[in-house]
C-alpha cells in the first residue's frame, strides 16, 4: 500500500522557516543600497523604522529623491507641514552621511519666497554631505530662482542639472564652481547675454554644456579649453561664438531664431567630431578641423532657405567629414542653389533621406554622389515618411533614369563602397540604382532592400535573375520584406582551374 501524500498545508510548513528570513537585511551594502535608491525618501524614511539594521541601511543610502506632490492650496495645511518636518527629521538623522546623488522636484506654485526657502534649505543639506550630482527641478510661476551659494562652494559637485520649466534663472556673477564638469540647464528664462563669458570665467573644469529651450538670451559667447560636449536646443540665439579646443561633439539643434536676418554662428574647433547642424544655414560658419573620424548631421530649415554663398561657407567647413547624415530637402537646396557637386574625398560613411516624390530630390542625389571618392565605403538611403510636400514626380516623364547613370561611370564612389542599404518607397529610382550597383560596384560585399510595404516585383526578379546568371557571384537571403545579397570574393584565375 503506497504512502498517502502530504496535505498541501504539511508542504507548505516545510517552508515557514525560510520565509521567515529577512533576505534584504542580509544582503551587501551596496546592492541594498542600490533597490533603496529606486524608492523616494518618504518611503525610505518610513523602512528607517522598522529595525536598528535597516535604519543603518536608510541612513547610509547615498541616493536621494524629493518630490514634493502637494497640490495648490495646500502649502500650510496640517497634513504637509507635518510631512515637511518628517522629511526634515529624517534627514538631520542622516548626519551628514556621504550622498553621491540628490534629486529634488518642487511644484507648488503659491507662496513662492516660502518654497524656494525650502529648497535652499534642503541644497545647503545635500552640499553638506559632500553631494557629487544634483537635479534641481522647479516649478515656479513668475519668479526667479537664484542659485544658492553653497552649490557653488562645495568642492565635491561635478554634475549639475537644472529644469526650471520657464522660470527666471540667475546666477551670483562673482562665484563659479570649482569641480563641475557637467552642466544642464532647461526650460529656463535668461534674460542675460553674458552667460557663456560667466561660463567660461568660472567653470573652468566643464566637459560637457547642455542648454535646452532657453529664451530671453539673444547671444552667447563661450571659450572653454577644457569643454568637450555642447549641445543647444531651440534657444532663439541671434549669436553663436564657440572657442573650444578641446571639444569633440557639437550638437545645434533649432538654436537660432528663424525669424532674424542676421544670425551668426563662429566655431573654433580643432579637436571636433561629431557635428549635428539642424536649423537656419547662417552666414559665418568656421569649423578649423585638424583630426580624422569627423562625424556631421546636416539638416538645413524648409522655412529658411539659405543663399548659396552661405551653404558653399557651410560645405566648407564639413568637408573634412568621414561619417555624413544629410536629408533630401538640404540636397535639394544644395542642388537648386548650384552647390554640387562638391567634393568629399574624405567621407567614408553617408546616410541619406530621400523623398522621391520631389521632382528635384533624385537629380540632387546623384549631383551629389558625384562628388564622392572612393574611399567611401557604407551607404544608406532611406526614404522620409515625413516628407509630403514637393513637386510630385512622374516617373515615366523623368529625364532622370538608368542611362543617366550609365553616362556617369566616371563616379568614384563606385570604385570603393563595400556596403548599401536601400529602403524602397516606389522602386523605380532603386531600380536604376540597383542596376547601376550590380554592373559596377567591383568592391561590392552586402547589399540590403527592404521596405514599408512589400519590395516591387520587378526588382525582386531583377536580384534573383542577376543571382541565377551568377551564382559563383552572390548568395540571395530574403526574409519579410528585406532581401540582403552577399557577395563572395572574387576568386583568381588559378583558383578558378584548380576547381
Amino acid at each position: 500500500m503506497e504512502p498517502l501524500a502530504k496535505s498541501p498545508k504539511h508542504q507548505t510548513n516545510v517552508h515557514d522557516d525560510d520565509d521567515d528570513v529577512d533576505r534584504f537585511s542580509s544582503l551587501p551594502n551596496h546592492v541594498a543600497h542600490h533597490i533603496l535608491s529606486f524608492l523616494m525618501i518618504e518611503d525610505i524614511a518610513r523602512l528607517s523604522l522598522v529595525s536598528k539594521t535597516y535604519e543603518n541601511l536608510c541612513l547610509t543610502v547615498p541616493k536621494l529623491a524629493i518630490e514634493d506632490t502637494s497640490k495648490n492650496g495646500d502649502e500650510c495645511s496640517p497634513q504637509r507641514v507635518r510631512h515637511l518636518d518628517y522629511l526634515v527629521g529624517f534627514i538631520n538623522r542622516r548626519n551628514r552621511a556621504k550622498l553621491t546623488d540628490f534629486f529634488i522636484s518642487w511644484g507648488i506654485t503659491g507662496l513662492p519666497f516660502k518654497e524656494t526657502v525650502r529648497v535652499d534649505w534642503l541644497l545647503n543639506q545635500a552640499m553638506l554631505c559632500k553631494v557629487n550630482k544634483v537635479i534641481i527641478e522647479l516649478h515656479f510661476d513668475e519668479f526667479v530662482f537664484l542659485v544658492p551659494l553653497e552649490v557653488f562652494w562645495t568642492q565635491s559637485l561635478t554634475s549639475l542639472s537644472i529644469l526650471l520649466g520657464n522660470c527666471h534663472l540667475e546666477f551670483p556673477s562673482p562665484y563659479g564652481f570649482s569641480n563641475l564638469k557637467h552642466l544642464l540647464i532647461d526650460h529656463a528664462v535668461i534674460e542675460n547675454d553674458s552667460l557663456g563669458e560667466w561660463i567660461s570665467s568660472v567653470c573652468k573644469c566643464l566637459q560637457k554644456l547642455w542648454l535646452t529651450e532657453i529664451s530671453g538670451m539673444e547671444k552667447f559667447k563661450i571659450s572653454s579649453k577644457s569643454l568637450q560636449e555642447l549641445e543647444i536646443v531651440s534657444c532663439n540665439l541671434d549669436y553663436l561664438d564657440i572657442t573650444a579646443e578641446s571639444l569633440d561633439t557639437l550638437n545645434l539643434i533649432e538654436a537660432f531664431d528663424l525669424s532674424s536676418s542676421t544670425s551668426s554662428l563662429k566655431v573654433y574647433a580643432p579637436n571636433l567630431l561629431i557635428l549635428d547642424c539642424s536649423g537656419y544655414c547662417i552666414e559665418y560658419f568656421t569649423v578649423n578641423k585638424s583630426k580624422s573620424n569627423y562625424s556631421v548631421g546636416l539638416c538645413l530649415p524648409k522655412e529658411c532657405p539659405a543663399r548659396t554663398h552661405e551653404l558653399k561657407t557651410l560645405l566648407s567647413s564639413i568637408v573634412q567629414a568621414t561619417e555624413l547624415t544629410i536629408d533630401h530637402f538640404s540636397l535639394q537646396q544644395l542642388f537648386l542653389n548650384n552647390c554640387l557637386p562638391y567634393a568629399f574625398s574624405d567621407l567614408q560613411s553617408l546616410r541619406i533621406s530621400h523623398d522621391c516624390s520631389h521632382i528635384v530630390t533624385i537629380p540632387a542625389i546623384a549631383w551629389f554622389l558625384l562628388g564622392l571618392s572612393q574611399n567611401l565605403k557604407k551607404m544608406h538611403m532611406y526614404h522620409d515618411f515625413s516628407a509630403s510636400d514637393g513637386i510630385p514626380l512622374d516617373i515615366n516623364k523623368s529625364w532622370f533614369d538608368l542611362k543617366v547613370w550609365e553616362s556617369r561611370k566616371n563616379l568614384l564612389f563606385i570604385h570603393g563602397v563595400e556596403e548599401v542599404e536601400l529602403d524602397i518607397q516606389v522602386g523605380v529610382f532603386e531600380e536604376w540604382l540597383v542596376d547601376f550597383l550590380l554592373k559596377n560596384a567591383r568592391k561590392l560585399k552586402k547589399l540590403t532592400i527592404s521596405s514599408k510595404h512589400s519590395i516591387p516585383a520587378k526588382l525582386a526578379q531583377k536580384l534573383v535573375t542577376f543571382l541565377a546568371a551568377s551564382p559563383e557571384r552572390a548568395e540571395l537571403t530574403s526574409s519579410g520584406n528585406k532581401m540582403v545579397v552577399e557577395f563572395k570574393p572574387q576568386l583568381d584565375s588559378m583558383t578558378l582551374l584548380k576547381n
